[in-house]
């Protein structure tokens, strides 16, 4: 399915000018209309109060502020004008611990670099054909993380917490749980 996306306004945060051009060069082609550049993750924050973007593009490391800090203070501080704006990271690293990082800090999808047009069309896209709930939590604020439905799993919950308020003995929760 195809979506016209050239009103979404989007935020690049990259601290690479030749990277952040690339990336508005992507948009531009992709028909949005309205996007803005931030060279950091601190004046990102600034930004993004004042132009209040649908997606932000940020890269994983930058400074000062990197991706991952603009990401935890977008989801989880009283400064943020809206903790539910979706976040695309970048990285040229594809370890699995950034991703985890990233996912855990309340990242929508993560990018790696090199970035093509196709690829950030698919982030996009993903983005707005996303049912992931949005959580709010004690130690957690962003989109569900549970991205996968495991196979093996037969049971009717995957959490202790998904138990009835009348939750059984610490045992059965123990074997419930996954």
């Amino acid at each position: 399915m195809s979506y016209d996306i050239s009103r979404l306004r989007f935020l690049i945060a990259e601290d690479n000018v030749a990277i952040a051009t690339l990336f508005r060069s992507l948009l531009t082609g992709l028909g949005v209309k309205v996007i803005a550049v931030a060279p950091n993750g601190e004046a990102a924050k600034q930004r993004i109060i004042k132009f209040k973007p649908d997606i932000v593009i940020t890269d994983f490391k930058m400074a000062p502020g990197s991706g991952i800090d603009l990401t935890r203070w977008l989801r989880r501080s009283p400064d943020s004008p809206d903790n539910e704006i979706a976040v695309i990271m970048t990285s040229a690293y594809s370890e699995a611990a950034r991703v985890v990082e990233a996912r855990d800090a309340g990242v929508n999808e993560f990018l790696f670099k090199p970035v093509t047009v196709l690829t950030l069309y698919q982030r996009i896209q993903s983005l707005i054909d996303s049912n992931h709930p949005f959580v709010r939590a004690a130690t957690y604020v962003g989109p569900c993380r549970r991205r996968n439905k495991r196979a093996d799993y037969a049971g009717p919950l995957r959490r202790a917490s998904d138990l009835p308020a009348a939750a059984q003995s610490k045992a059965d929760v123990e074997e419930l749980s996954i």
